[in-house]
Parts: structure tokens; C-alpha cells; sequence
């Protein structure tokens, strides 16, 4: 048995990044054991999926017909400032993909920075 306070500190701690080495999954194994992962016994630790925004069409083509409701899921994308309406979209769209509540920007510069701040 986990202490309480030994899980609310590690609740949610650890994002998924199956996509990227060492696992460097496709999308659909990626969704596939981010879902199992979300309804396993050690969901409580499960942060968000990691998905770059380059990549959110293909994410949405391997939830599209695969029977999985990814309503809950919460994810962040990996971004660059070119990307803000790409995300925009996405979390426009059906909900059952699931929404980025987290970005994760590599900024080319401090001007960068400050912009997508704005």
C-alpha cells in the first residue's frame, strides 16, 4: 500500500513519450498503450501523453475508428510559436481526442519567447 502522502506527491508525475527513444513507438502503439496505461493499476502516477504538434493529425487518425475514447486524456505538445493555431484546432475539434493543456515550446530565441507569451 502507497502512503497518501507518498501519492499525492507522485500523482500524475510521469508523462508518457512512447513516440521518442528509447521506445520510438509508432502513433497507433503509442495511443494504444497510453490507453492501456490510463486504465492500468498505476494510473494514478500517469501524466500526460506527449505528442509533438507536428504530429497531432496523425495522433487524431490512430484514435479515429479504434474504438478508444480519449475524452479524459490530457496531453502536451511539443511546439514551436509557428504552431499556436495547429493547437487551436485540434482542441477545437471532437473531444473524444482528447485536449493539450500543455505546451512545450523550444524558442529559437528570447523574442520567440516573449511572443508566444502574448
Amino acid at each position: 500500500m502507497i502512503a497518501p502522502v507518498l501519492r499525492a506527491l507522485l500523482a500524475g508525475l510521469i508523462d508518457y513519450a512512447g513516440l521518442f527513444p528509447p521506445a520510438a513507438l509508432s502513433m497507433a502503439e503509442t495511443v494504444r498503450n497510453y490507453d492501456g496505461y490510463i486504465h492500468g493499476e498505476h494510473a494514478w502516477m500517469l501524466g500526460r501523453l506527449i505528442v509533438p504538434a507536428a504530429r497531432l493529425a496523425e495522433y487524431a487518425d490512430a484514435l479515429h475508428g479504434s474504438g478508444l475514447d480519449a475524452t479524459d486524456w490530457r496531453l502536451s505538445a511539443l511546439a514551436t510559436a509557428a504552431d499556436a493555431e495547429t493547437i487551436c484546432l485540434f482542441n477545437d475539434g471532437p473531444a473524444e481526442y482528447g485536449r493539450i493543456d500543455t505546451l512545450e515550446i523550444k524558442a529559437a530565441d528570447v523574442h520567440e519567447i516573449e511572443c508566444a507569451t502574448v
